[in-house]
Order: structure tokens, then C-alpha cells, then sequence
């Protein structure tokens, strides 16, 4: 872009949910190297947000309603936020927010929002119910997985060889070893994220992430970078992990890619099993929020995200390895009047516009 262009990014995934959201990290690390040249502008979908406490990161707030899985209500929720903010850019933060998005693609661009988005089915392609599939038809190393789109029956509850995990269409997770612990883990996916059910085979090894950046052109991998998770909590939320280089997870990484015909940032999850290698059991189509440990090793891989992003050159990384990232909660604060402007659909500094 121009230097006189004015880049205002709105950033998703600015909750906090049991672990900062990835917008919460992006934001930190792109102030890191940007400073204040940049305006960032926190969307929330919630008005109780730790964004409204981060005003070292975040410029303003705005609150977007839950917009669940309509693109005309999030199109709307949009627009709002453009009668305040003139946003250039936009960057989803949950896999929700992110399939929204690549399905609005080019209403955003009319808008002059540009995003760094795959296609919308290729975006459906890395769904739960729909990865072990893909995977499988490209030779890729996956789970065993089976999708069922509706209650179980007592035949086929009998039938599955524990243990294995139960999951949610969209999230959750649950490793049961019997039948009574997986009609209780099922019934309660129905309740709260609806059908299909995912069952999933346990994998008894190393679990590994890899961070992946796709671009400027469509399946071409920018860079990875990869950790070996060394804490997990009871939820499957990364708070320990070490920075690691492996060819064989970079290869794995380029034929993702390809073959999702990717474009922006992916996260694959793996576990290392004895006699398979690295077996991927699950793809999130956005930035994990551990990316952010990881800057000083990865060489700058926010920095060739940003400049995807803008539409900038993409500067070469030096990957580095043998860096540990640990978690850390922090509490923030912040006035009443800025929780009552959020509502209010006013700025966060209270100011009048």
C-alpha cells in the first residue's frame, strides 16, 4: 500500500474464553513492530472484553452482535461498525468468524474491506466432519474419523473401539472409554452444538502444532512454523510449548496447502504415533493464539502476514527453533464508561464523534 494510506485493522477473536483468543496475540505482536502507524480496532462480540483493557493494543472497540452463522446479520453487523471506523482490513478470529467471512468476501471488498481469506469451500473442507475425507483422497496422514448426522444408536455406540473422542460440530471435546461415558458425552454435544456428532480415534503419541502462513498466491506455502506442545489444559488449549524445526512437518505443511488450496493463516494439529509419524487429527482455518510466542523464532512470520495482508512484498524469515512459550494469564482493567460505550455504540475513549 501507500504510505499515505491510512490501514485500519478490524480485529476478531478479541474475547477471552477459558485462553486469549487469537486477536488478542495478533494484536500484540503487530503493535511490536507497526507501533502506532496502524489503527486497530478490537470487534467484540461480547460488550465484557479484555480488549477494553488493552489500550496499548487496541485503538477503539466496537461491539458486533452475535452473529451466529448468518452473513447477512454479519454483513449488517459490518456496516455498523463502517458508519464509525473506516476499516481497510479485516481479520476473523474464530473458525466461525472465518467461514463468515470467506463467504462475504466480495461484499467486503465492495465495501473496501479487503481480507486474506481462502475460498469459502475450501474453508468447509477443513471442517471436522469433512477433513479426515479430504485428507485421506490426497494420501495426507489423518485420524480415523466418522461424522453422524444423527443420535446414535445403541448398535452403533456398541460398535466403536475405545477409547476415542467425542467432538462438536464446531467445538468440544471429550475422551470417553465407554459406551455409557459416550452417550452422555454425545447427548451433550447435541444439546449445545447440535449435529453432527464427530467421533475421532484416540492417537497415544506427541501432540505437535504447526502455525502455517499460505500466499500471496492461491496453495503456495509462505512459511510454518512448528511446536511441540508440552502443557495442554483439560480443554485442549495450548499453555506450554517449545519451538521445534522438522522437515518432515514442513512437507506436511506444503501439501496442506496445496491441497486446501490455501490463502492466509492455518493451524495443524498432529500427534506423533510410533510405526504412522505425524498423523494430523484436526485443522483450525486461522492463527492459534500461541503464534505469538513464537515471533522471536519464527523470524517474523505476523510480519509476512501483515504485508500478505496490505498487499505488501513478503520479506524472507530466518526460523529459528528451541524457544519455549509458556502462558501466562493476566487480569486488566478499565472504567465503567468504557463497558457503558461499548453498549452505547460510541467510542471506547468516551469521546464524542
Amino acid at each position: 500500500m501507500n504510505a499515505e494510506d491510512t490501514i485500519v485493522l478490524g480485529l476478531m477473536g478479541v474475547q477471552h474464553s477459558g485462553a486469549a483468543q487469537p486477536g488478542i496475540m495478533l494484536a500484540r505482536d503487530l503493535r511490536r513492530f507497526l507501533g502506532r502507524s496502524v489503527r486497530i480496532v478490537g470487534l467484540s462480540n461480547h460488550p465484557v472484553v479484555p480488549a477494553l483493557g488493552l489500550t496499548e493494543l487496541f485503538d477503539d472497540v466496537r461491539l458486533m452482535a452475535d452473529c451466529g452463522d448468518d452473513p447477512g446479520a454479519f454483513l449488517s453487523a459490518i456496516d455498523r461498525i463502517l458508519d464509525h471506523e473506516g476499516l481497510t482490513h479485516l481479520v476473523p478470529g474464530s473458525d466461525a468468524e472465518v467461514l463468515l467471512a470467506s463467504m462475504e468476501q466480495d461484499a467486503l471488498l465492495e465495501r473496501g474491506v479487503r481480507t486474506l481469506l481462502p475460498a469459502v469451500s475450501d474453508v468447509l473442507r477443513t471442517t471436522k466432519s469433512r477433513l479426515f475425507e479430504v485428507c485421506r483422497s490426497a494420501a495426507l496422514p489423518v485420524a480415523e474419523t466418522r461424522a453422524f448426522g444423527s443420535h446414535l444408536s445403541d448398535v452403533e455406540l456398541s460398535g466403536l473401539s475405545f477409547p476415542v473422542l467425542v467432538k462438536g460440530p464446531v467445538c468440544d471435546s471429550y475422551l470417553v472409554e465407554t459406551v455409557e461415558e459416550a452417550r452422555i458425552a454425545i447427548d451433550r454435544i447435541e444439546r449445545l452444538w447440535g449435529l453432527p456428532v464427530i467421533v475421532q480415534e484416540y492417537l497415544e503419541g506427541e501432540e505437535y502444532a504447526v502455525s502455517v502462513l499460505a500466499g500471496p498466491a492461491t496453495g503456495q506455502l509462505c512459511s510454518a512454523v512448528a511446536i511441540k506442545k508440552i502443557g495442554v489444559t483439560d480443554r485442549g488449549k495450548t499453555w506450554m510449548g517449545v519451538v521445534i524445526r522438522n522437515p518432515e512437518l514442513d512437507e506436511i505443511s506444503r501439501r496442506v496447502v496445496e491441497q486446501f488450496s490455501w490463502r492466509g493463516p492455518m493451524e495443524i494439529e498432529l500427534r506423533r504415533i510410533e510405526d504412522r509419524g505425524f498423523v494430523i487429527f484436526e485443522i483450525n482455518p486461522r492463527s492459534p493464539a500461541w503464534l505469538a510466542w513464537t515471533e522471536g523464532a519464527s523470524g517474523g512470520m505476523i510480519r509476512q502476514f501483515y504485508q500478505l495482508l496490505v498487499g505488501d512484498d513478503v520479506e524472507p524469515v530466518a526460523q529459528g527453533s528451541g524457544v519455549v512459550g509458556l502462558r501466562l494469564n493476566r487480569y486488566v482493567s478499565f472504567p465503567v464508561s468504557k463497558l457503558l460505550s461499548i453498549t452505547l455504540d460510541t467510542p471506547a475513549d468516551g469521546s464524542s464523534e
